[in-house]
């Protein structure tokens, strides 16, 4: 895949997904187009760097940057973020009020589409249906909606999506503010910015409506760039750090999600409090019950490479553990993403240097942090797949299309190596795959996923 940033990253079905973002360099900027989802199966594909590209279908978004992506069910959630619009459609939006508002499920577009042209914030909610592999809008005229926003951050429990913080234009900038969810005390004004804000709202989707959910407790300050992870075994959120006014903060809050109620926490033993960042990434592991922190950019714009152990305990505190570099130094990395499978971190993408920097920042590397033993199935299923390594998968072994074939047919898998060469042998078209071309129409997103889900 091509350098990218500002991209969704989910776990679904222990593979990683990727969608949206962007790339730049000294010419422009180069958005990825969004009917296509990047797929690494990491069980099957293990350490290397081979991505599945699917080509989507649906209610297509805009090419977008800077959305927060969730997995509810069988659908990938993506609101908000920076969208691409061509002059006519910029017109056209600045006409109404500042950006769209559409939420939408999601159903992913093609291959890169090096397109430089102008971004503005938007609360679009896509849903992508994981099922079928299209994309649809999800909007209730007759509702209110959250405020345009990009780079805010969220989780999803039982209870739907949460949304916290973000970046755009404040209630006071907007044409028609009687149909946006706020408070006058959300917003925090951008001296630096006509008409930008940062918040501190909590926003839930609860799979039907919008609320703008009333907080208590030591409510985090406004922000941006955050980083939150959720504990399912505590109902408990955490939020780290982020960028407020002109302060890239390290602060800490737990919050109950049962009660809406925030705590900050401090940090409790000997070791240096993190320093304040922004576009880090923060990931559970419920193996070892730990949230482990990563990168991000600090207050003087020096990327980081720092991985840093966070437990919680029942008190206000948090202990905080600088994780030794013993085989590898970790790239400095920022507004990347990290996902944790099957006793595995993932990380992937974003920035080496800073945005501002002189040379072209965004990365496509992938660092793999191993932290539990891999599953003798899952070193079955590489070990058939290793003909698939390379950088792109320019085609299927026999075994993946039989297992594909019969998927279709039957919802299973091929038993063993005869049956999957008997099945290969009959009336089976082959499937190829390549940079060029995506699976036949055929394939189903549901069906990939059943094959490659060892």
């Amino acid at each position: 895949m091509s350098p990218n940033a500002g991209h969704i990253a989910v776990e679904y079905r222990n593979c990683m997904l990727i969608w949206g973002g962007y790339n730049y360099d000294k010419d422009g900027q180069y958005y990825r187009p969004p009917d296509f989802l990047y797929i690494h199966p990491s069980n099957l594909f293990g350490t290397s760097n081979t991505w599945i590209k699917y080509k989507l279908k649906g209610d297509i978004p805009r090419a977008t940057t800077a959305s927060c992506g969730l997995i509810f069910g069988e659908v990938l959630y993506s609101f908000g973020g920076n969208i691409v619009v061509d002059d006519h459609a910029f017109d056209h939006v600045r006409s109404l009020a500042l950006p769209t508002n559409s939420f939408y499920g999601l159903d992913l577009r093609t291959a890169f589409d090096h397109v430089r042209s102008l971004a503005l914030p938007t609360n679009s909610f896509y849903g992508l249906d994981l099922r079928t592999g299209s994309w649809y809008e999800i909007s209730d005229s007759t509702a209110k909606l959250p405020t345009p926003r990009d780079k805010a951050t969220g989780f999803s429990c039982s209870k739907g999506l949460f949304y916290f913080g973000g970046y755009g234009p404040g209630s006071r900038h907007l044409k028609h503010p009687e149909n946006y969810l706020f408070k006058n005390d959300d917003f925090l004004e951008d001296d630096e910015l006509l008409n930008s804000c940062w918040n501190n709202q909590l926003l839930h989707f609860d799979g039907k409506k919008w609320n703008l959910i009333e907080q208590s407790g030591s409510v985090p300050p406004q922000r941006a760039a955050a980083s939150i992870a959720y504990n399912p075994e505590t109902n408990k959120a955490y939020l780290f750090g982020g960028r407020h006014s002109t302060i890239r903060l390290n602060d800490l809050y737990e919050m109950d999600v049962g009660t809406y109620k925030w705590r900050e926490l401090k940090f409790g033993n000997e070791i240096p409090k993190p320093i304040g960042r922004s576009w880090a990434t923060l990931t559970y592991n419920p193996d070892a019950k730990y949230f482990l922190l990563y990168g991000g950019i600090s207050a003087n714009d020096y990327p980081l490479n720092e991985r840093i152990k966070l437990t919680f305990t029942k008190s206000e505190t948090c202990q905080a553990e600088y994780l030794e570099m013993t085989k590898s130094v970790p790239e400095k990395r920022l507004w990347h993403s990290t996902l944790y499978i099957s006793g595995t971190f993932f990380s992937y993408g974003g920035m080496k240097s800073p945005p501002s920097g002189p040379n072209p920042p965004c990365t496509n590397s992938m660092e793999i942090v191993k932290v539990s033993p891999t599953s003798l199935k899952v070193l079955a299923m590489r070990k058939v797949a290793e003909n698939l390594k390379q950088k792109y998968i320019y085609e299927f072994p026999y075994l993946l299309q039989a297992k594909l074939l019969m998927l279709i047919a039957k919802q299973k898998f091929v038993e063993s190596f005869e049956k999957a060469e008997d099945l290969a042998s009959k009336d089976c078209p082959k499937l190829s795959y390549n940079i060029e071309r995506h699976l036949p129409s055929h394939t189903s997103l549901q069906v990939l996923f059943n094959a490659l889900d060892a």
